[in-house]
């Protein structure tokens, strides 16, 4: 394996640890956090989500080891620049919920709709963090397998998304219906 291929392999390595422990450290210090990751997991959109990852790491697998990108330069470098994006939006939102919300995910004065930092820009940020990885991981990887796994990977974040919406829409009401007229769901100004 090339110089540039090992730093790009670890650069991504180095973000899907760190945000894998972000969400850990997130999910213990917040117990109402903790139930709702462990309700999602149970979900088929969830288990969707881990089949596509499995899928971007499949290269070895003949028919999904079919090689769509080339393993070149700027092809590792794009890669490694979504996969640090990645992590940095999903760093901002979380710095964004500690400032506005107590640790168990409450104000005071009850739950209130964060509509600032990476909020402002898409609905879902650590949903968009994860696009990122998932999108720099594939790139990186390249084979027919990391494709198809990265579609599952976007199915399964919109279909939560959905889910979400509608929690949030019975939750916030009208407050919610205006932010979603005003913010993207996944992607500033696009989707």
């Amino acid at each position: 394996m090339n110089p540039s291929r090992l730093v790009a392999l670890a650069l991504i390595g180095i973000c899907w640890a760190a945000f894998l422990v972000k969400w850990l450290l997130f999910v213990r210090h917040s117990g109402r956090a903790l139930v709702n990751t462990l309700q999602e997991l149970k979900t088929p959109h969830a288990w969707l989500f881990v089949v596509g990852l499995l899928l971007i790491l499949a290269t070895k697998v003949r028919i999904f080891g079919i090689q769509l990108v080339p393993p070149i330069v700027p092809v590792e470098a794009v890669s490694g620049i979504f996969c640090v994006a990645g992590l940095l939006v999903s760093l901002w939102a979380h710095l964004i919920l500690m400032i506005v919300w107590s640790p168990t995910g409450m104000l005071d004065e009850g739950p209130a709709l964060i509509a600032v930092g990476p909020y402002a820009y898409v609905r879902y940020p650590n949903h968009t963090a994860l696009l990122l990885l998932v999108g720099g991981s594939a790139i990186f990887v390249g084979s027919l397998g990391a494709m198809i796994g990265t579609t599952l990977c976007i199915t399964s974040l919109w279909i939560s998304t959905l889910r979400k919406d509608v929690v949030m829409l019975t939750y916030f009401a009208d407050s919610y219906t205006d932010y979603m007229a005003r913010v993207r769901r996944l992607v500033p100004f696009v989707i």
